[in-house]
């Protein structure tokens, strides 16, 4: 994140519009990049499918299994990323580089092999042909793979190859359909090797990335020792709440599709994949309204607020006078409150303009009046859930894990009892659990947050090893004798 902050920084320097605009695009294309030409690339190939007449089952059976590889491989890199995002962030500051690249080679057969254990029983007990399930199985380990790169990209700062690589790759995806005969061909065969045609397809652009993203990895990293790859698993053991904070994240995000794929309404394709065609479809167009609060979230922290923590945590290190240390704090914490109101002013504001939006936008896309109810109780949702997302880091700015921890069971934990409980009732309750768990989380999540950040210095001082604790609190006691 720092890196980022670095460049937004430098642009913001130049008082001019055109500098301005430049930075905000390169925070969009930082932050939804990867997944807005994903999205790009999929309306592409659905367009292409309308427009050659290829069967409905087809196209159904494509998105689909593309959506299951994306979700569950998102499921496994956030369950981990947090941990290995803390050890990593170690390892660059022992100066232990050449240990980073074998990290990312003990991630990807932790990744992997996961993947291989939720495969399994889909592979086992669905009636559809095992050659189609290993087909989704590469795509599968093909994106946990990207996820895994993705992470160690970050990690170089070299971030806009990243974009690059999602970009080329979804190219290739759209060439090759529009150039061969693709369409064609899919409407000349069977559903089920109609759909392993598009998805061979769109397998080979994100391999495309992969390999992108896999070169990218070899000359940041020219020394690649495999001695130490599995450093990051005790990080499991010293930060379990860094990994329960993922898992608890990342389910809290899907548990309610899980449990609505079982209730009225829903669709199970060929008696493998189950989805619910209103409430996915509606919830993936509110996701993409969180684009506001990742812009605004990586502006406004890691420019403005960046400064003032960095600011409070120099006169801690460094023994900084108890005055320094109580004015920096009461700067820092508020400036927090400001951007923080800010980022939900934005967010709110983009949400409302889009409720006040909805009946143009059913007439122009022809959404369905079942889809139409969904979408304001998904948009409140999505606006409470990049809450969420926000408020827990920031506390894991403070290296409150527990705060962040608690922050995401409560997202999940209400969700998946909430989802439960209202599924009874039918079509007009969907939605509600995760809309109530996320307004629950993010509300203990910011009061959390104000408790503990007006705390910080003695939290500070009081979560140091005893060494780094002594020798601050004796370059502190020295300032406060001066004084």
């Amino acid at each position: 994140m720092a890196g980022i902050g670095f460049q937004l920084q430098k642009m913001f320097q130049e008082d001019y519009f055109s500098s301005r605009a430049k930075a905000y695009g390169f925070t969009i294309l930082l932050t939804s990049g990867p997944w807005l030409i994903t999205i790009a690339v999929l309306t592409f190939l659905q367009w292409g499918m309308n427009y050659y007449n290829i069967d409905l089952r087809t196209r159904e059976l494509f998105v689909v299994s593309i959506s299951y590889t994306f979700i569950f491989s998102q499921v496994i890199y956030f369950s981990l990323q947090l941990v290995v995002t803390r050890y990593i962030a170690d390892l660059f500051y022992a100066g232990k580089i050449e240990d980073v690249a074998a990290t990312s080679v003990g991630l990807a057969k932790v990744t992997c092999g996961l993947a291989l254990i939720l495969w399994l029983p889909f592979a086992l007990l669905t009636p559809i042909p095992f050659w189609y399930d290993w087909l989704v199985l590469i795509l599968f380990l093909v994106m946990n793979l990207i996820w895994v790169l993705f992470l160690y990209s970050t990690a170089t700062k070299e971030y806009m190859n990243i974009v690059y690589a999602f970009f080329f790759g979804g190219l290739i995806t759209v060439v090759v359909f529009w150039v061969l005969p693709i369409g064609d061909l899919v409407r000349s065969l069977p559903v089920i090797k109609g759909a392993a045609l598009m998805l061979g397809i769109f397998t080979f652009g994100m391999l495309v990335t992969l390999l992108w993203l896999l070169y990218h990895l070899f000359i940041s990293f020219p020394d690649r020792p495999l001695h130490n790859q599995w450093g990051f698993v005790r990080y499991t053991y010293k930060y379990p709440d860094l990994l329960l904070t993922g898992v608890f994240y990342s389910l809290g995000l899907w548990v309610s599709n899980w449990i609505i794929w079982f209730s009225e309404g829903s669709v199970n394709v060929l008696h493998t994949f189950r989805y619910h065609p209103d409430y996915d479809t509606a919830l993936f167009w509110s996701f993409l309204t969180i684009i506001p609060t990742m812009m605004t979230f990586i502006v406004s922290i890691e420019t403005r607020f960046y400064k003032k923590y960095w600011t409070f945590y120099g006169f801690v290190n460094e023994g900084g006078s108890l005055d320094q240390i109580q004015e920096s704090k009461k700067v820092m914490i508020r400036v927090l409150k400001e951007e923080v109101i800010r980022l939900i002013r934005t967010q709110g504001l983009f949400t409302l303009l889009v409720l006040l939006l909805l009946p143009r936008f059913v007439t122009w896309f022809e959404w369905s009046a079942d889809f139409f109810e969904l979408m304001p109780i998904t948009l409140v949702a999505v606006f409470s859930i990049s809450l969420v997302l926000t408020l827990s880091l920031l506390h894991l700015y403070f290296d409150d894990r527990r705060g962040a921890c608690i922050t995401t069971f409560i997202f999940f934990i209400i969700t998946f009892v909430l989802t439960l409980l209202l599924l009874p009732l039918g079509f007009d309750w969907y939605g509600v659990g995760i809309a109530v768990g996320a307004s629950f989380s993010f509300t203990f999540g910011g009061l959390r947050l104000i408790s503990y950040v007006g705390e910080a210095d003695f939290h500070i001082f009081t979560k140091r090893d005893p060494k780094h604790y002594q020798n601050s609190l004796e370059r502190f006691i020295s300032n406060l004798s001066k004084n």
